[in-house]
């Protein structure tokens, strides 16, 4: 997230040129996402579009799980170097899948939004479906707070109609992701999917904010100069800044009617929430992951012992301090159960996982840590294990019921 106004409006205040090379959407192995030798083999990814229920057509990249792809890769020739849709489409019937929703600036093509598909394609062998906004990369139309949540749900929408099994009637594991101002849109998409009863098994949060209007007021640029410091003498700051924003975006408040549902004996059970917060993020201070964690784990009352909660807390060497509110009935990470490689034992399955990381800063912060989501989400959201979906029998198993 850079600013929260829309893309076109934050080149200016970010200095960078609105001449910025055109992406090539319809090509994403221009944008370093795996293209295998022979060179006309075939990219990861694939472009495609989806309409939303408004009629607003979306630019989307679909990023194959990695085992899928090496297995399928060399399957093509040089007359005809594209995958097969139905590759992409028996993945997403096979393997979890991520809905990558990313921040304010620029699109998906971005480098390091690249570098977290390949992450999630790898670490979770998920396939990755990431879109670009209305107003943003080549969708059509013009960003709103409601416009962008509804192209978030068109997304889902997508996917669930792709991955049912018409054999079994399930589906595999589905994950919302945000960083930054997607934080906003992933929470507000997952209220709606909760809303619904349309089950989700994550909300994944990379450097959260509780509401736009206490992030802009802080805002500063290059983290050095304040941004709205200029309206601090003015007697009507508050009327000036609500002109001035396009979103409100109140995650701390549709969080906490989420996960409201462990409290609530005949709800539909609330994704797991994980949220990623550097300390030294200097466009959204660590503090906004604090207070959402710290709003959570008071909902639960999970620090009374007559609670049905509890909190499970750590100090972890080269990550950060990790807070989790969890059932008390729950299973505490034990070291003995420590996978090969990882390097932190942390708790899976819980109401929300809080890991406020040393390092990572704003756009980075997954880099360094992707290898935590494997031992922290629902073991239905890996496809690790499970290379020969596109080519052998459906695997119901791995299915999780919608």
């Amino acid at each position: 997230m850079q600013l929260p106004f829309p893309a076109q409006d934050c080149l200016p205040l970010l200095g960078m040129s609105s001449t910025l090379t055109q992406p090539r959407y319809a090509e994403p192995h221009h944008h370093g996402l795996e293209r295998t030798c022979p060179s006309y083999a075939a990219a990861q990814a694939r472009n495609l579009q989806i309409t939303t229920d408004d009629g607003v057509k979306l630019g989307v990249w679909h990023h194959l799980p990695d085992s899928v792809y090496h297995q399928v890769a060399g399957q093509v020739d040089e007359e005809n170097p594209e995958l097969p849709e139905e590759v992409y489409e028996r993945a997403l019937r096979e393997y979890p899948t991520f809905v990558y929703l990313h921040g304010n600036a620029l699109n998906r093509a971005a480098k390091f939004r690249v570098r977290t598909y390949q992450l999630l394609s790898k670490m979770q062998n998920a396939n990755v479906i990431a879109i670009d906004y209305r107003g943003f990369g080549d969708s059509e139309s013009f960003p709103t707070e409601e416009g962008v949540v509804n192209d978030a749900y068109a997304a889902v929408q997508y996917v669930r109609e792709k991955s049912l099994d018409p054999k079994t009637g399930k589906r595999p594991a589905l994950a919302l992701m945000g960083q930054s101002l997607g934080t906003g849109v992933a929470t507000q998409c997952a209220l709606r999917m909760y809303r619904d009863k349309v089950p989700l098994d994550a909300l994944v949060l990379l450097a959260a904010f509780k509401a736009i209007r206490p992030m802009v007021i802080e805002f500063r640029m290059g983290g050095l100069v304040p941004l709205l410091g200029w309206l601090e003498y003015f007697p009507f700051r508050e009327q000036i800044i609500e002109k001035l924003l396009h979103y409100s975006f109140e995650t701390q408040e549709a969080l906490s009617e989420i996960v409201d549902g462990h409290l609530q004996p005949d709800a539909m059970v609330p994704p797991t929430v994980v949220l990623m917060h550097a300390e030294n993020d200097e466009v959204i201070p660590v503090r906004h992951g604090d207070e959402l964690y710290e709003g959570v784990e008071k909902q639960f009352k999970a620090l009374d012992r007559q609670s049905a909660h509890q909190v499970w807390s750590s100090n972890v060497p080269d990550i950060g301090y990790v807070q989790a509110v969890m059932h008390r009935g729950a299973p505490r990470p034990e070291t003995k159960g420590l996978l090969p490689g990882a390097r932190a034992v942390l708790p899976r399955n819980t109401v929300m996982t809080y890991i406020r990381l040393e390092q990572g800063g704003h756009n980075h912060l997954f880099d360094r840590n992707a290898d935590l989501l494997p031992i922290m989400l629902p073991i239905g959201l890996t496809g690790l294990g499970h290379a020969p979906a596109v080519n052998g029998p459906p695997q119901s198993e791995r299915a999780s019921v919608a």
